[in-house]
């Protein structure tokens, strides 16, 4: 598993809303210390895993809360904007063009699986970099 940084958008989205979300996502995330990333990956989502006697933790069900992932969505997608405003280049505008499409209710509505899958694999990097 690769850490924050090395994850690609366009791996978890299955429409250009999708894959536009998971940037900000993740670029909202690399701005925080890795603990706190963490919290608020955690407030999100709740893995249950049940630990073998061999000491192998195997998921059983994860939770995520919908209300909480499209709010986190917002709040990503309105960090990007600010950092995108902030170069004021002609790359940065068509950004934030496609920003202002994104909206996390919508998004997590009809979310796709690979969408879903980016709490996920975020929960996993931040908490490998724990230990």
């Amino acid at each position: 598993m690769k850490d924050v940084a090395g994850m690609l958008a366009e791996k978890y989205g299955a429409t250009a809303d999708e894959i536009v979300a998971a940037g900000a996502m993740k670029l909202y995330l690399q701005s925080m210390e890795p603990a706190e990333a963490l919290r608020k990956v955690r407030a999100v989502y709740e893995p249950k895993v049940i630990m073998l006697d061999s000491g192998e933790g195997v998921p059983v069900q994860s939770n995520i809360d919908g209300a909480k992932y499209a709010a986190f969505i917002d709040e990503s997608v309105v960090f990007a904007a600010q950092k995108m405003r902030g170069r004021g280049d002609a790359l940065a505008e068509m950004v934030m063009e496609k920003l202002k499409a994104v909206d996390g209710k919508c998004l997590i509505k009809c979310a796709s699986v690979e969408f879903m899958s980016f709490i996920e694999d975020v929960y996993r990097s931040l908490r490998r970099r724990e230990y």
